[in-house]
């Protein structure tokens, strides 16, 4: 069905969409909003989309663990998801931001420039500049700069991608879960496009969600986390094709794409050499908790 409320979809640009109820159902959704699945390319989305003063509440502290609940005249009473985004960094992040650097290093081995955008704390743009990378990062959370100055020393600057003015000055540029939180992807590619170098690398991680093992998971009562501010911080919900066909249509040329990173799975115990093995095989199908993304600009 075709609703007028519902933009045309940033993938195939038509606008012919249907409630996907089963998204809307895991995410346990209040009625005003539902998740929508265009009928032609099966891209997601999340309608309707937050309004501004509604993303300034959304990444207050209380995205960061910094308060317990998050009240507004739209979003009401929002718990916030049990685990502590701090906290969270402490060893398996800023281990996979460490390998996330050395490859894209050898991908680019001219690199010297980098920006991280959606930096948050600032980790990982620590973590670049120790490797040798002039790197610099922009966020939209003006809690999470402060956090950042603080425990890092790292100075962010807040900032969208269309008031960054260094025109092809930047050899990487690196988005951690913050492509899908666009809500105008295609126009923030465009940008990406004029900030990066020639050649420039471009990295992706985002989360795959709804695939059919998560709604099998679903379906057969498998414990839901419940409604959390992290049920409404993304407006699209991306597949493998659908970043692949996002991305070369707005002037990229895909180096490398793969679901799940085992290495995200660090327990050698029996319950984490199953998972392991679990994903190493669902992932020929492309089956995993994330896409990994690594383009070039041309």
């Amino acid at each position: 069905m075709k609703d007028l409320n519902l933009s045309i979809c940033p993938i195939c640009s038509q606008n012919a969409w249907r409630k996907d109820i089963i998204a809307s159902s895991i995410l346990l959704l209040p009625q005003k909003y539902n998740i929508w699945v265009c009928t032609n390319c099966g891209q997601r989305n999340l309608h309707p989309e937050l309004t501004p003063s509604e993303l300034d509440d959304l990444y207050s502290g209380a995205y960061f663990g910094g308060h317990e609940k998050v009240s507004s005249e739209t979003i009401a009473d929002i718990e916030v998801a049990a685990t502590d985004y701090v906290s969270d960094l402490a060893v398996a992040r800023h281990e996979k931001y460490a390998k996330s650097i050395q490859k894209m290093k050898e991908l680019h081995p001219t690199a010297k420039t980098l920006l991280d955008v959606g930096a948050a704390t600032g980790d990982f743009v620590k973590i670049a500049q120790e490797k040798g990378l002039n790197a610099q990062g922009i966020e939209y959370s003006q809690f999470a700069i402060e956090l950042a100055e603080k425990m890092h020393g790292i100075k962010l600057q807040n900032l969208e991608l269309s008031e960054v003015k260094s025109n092809n000055y930047f050899d990487i540029i690196h988005l951690n879960h913050v492509f899908e939180h666009f809500n105008r992807p295609i126009k923030e590619l465009g940008h990406i496009h004029r900030l990066l170098s020639e050649n420039g690398l471009l990295y992706i991680e985002i989360p795959y969600q709804f695939h059919f093992i998560e709604k099998l998971n679903f379906k057969f009562g498998k414990s839901n986390p419940g409604f959390t501010l992290h049920s409404l911080h993304h407006p699209y919900f991306y597949t493998p094709m659908t970043i692949s066909k996002i991305l070369k249509l707005n002037g990229f040329e895909i180096i490398k794409l793969s679901v799940f990173d085992e290495a995200r799975y660090t327990g050698n115990g029996i319950k984490g050499r199953i998972k392991k093995q679990l994903w190493r095989v669902l992932s020929g199908f492309s089956i995993g908790n994330h896409i990994e993304i690594y383009a070039k600009k041309c």
